[in-house]
């Protein structure tokens, strides 16, 4: 990994924490902006565990603003890049946005299927 990529690390995590904050506080404008310097930096950096992170807040994001297609688009180029770097906690996290922004779209069987895949994942990122 490059000098560029660790020294990027912090401030992508940094900027990421900061982005939920704001997501948590309805300040969806100030998320997205976080949310998207997060994303630019760790796709500059190429660390793919954070840019799979910062996809999966503006996938949360665009749920919130309700725009459904968009969530879902996010969530799982999110999901395909976290399950590939093993960040389990925040897979689970952008599947269960998935399955919100689709559950009348898919079938039954598909959303209980990704569910059961973000379960695995909180139970594989546990600490007990």
């Amino acid at each position: 990994m490059s000098l560029a990529a660790t020294s990027a690390q912090p401030y992508a995590e940094a900027l990421i924490g900061l982005a939920h904050g704001h997501l948590r506080r309805c300040e969806l404008e100030l998320a997205g902006a976080r949310a998207t310097q997060a994303l630019e930096l760790a796709r500059e950096a190429g660390y793919r565990g954070f840019e799979g992170s910062a996809l999966g807040v503006l996938a949360a994001i665009a749920a919130r603003a309700d725009d459904r297609a968009g969530a879902a688009r996010l969530a799982l180029e999110s999901a395909d890049i976290l399950r590939e770097r093993g960040f389990n906690l925040t897979l689970a996290h952008s599947l269960i946005v998935h399955c919100d922004a689709t559950g009348d779209a898919f079938n039954g069987a598909e959303v209980e299927t990704l569910l059961a895949e973000a379960a695995d994942s909180f139970r594989s990122s546990a600490a007990w």
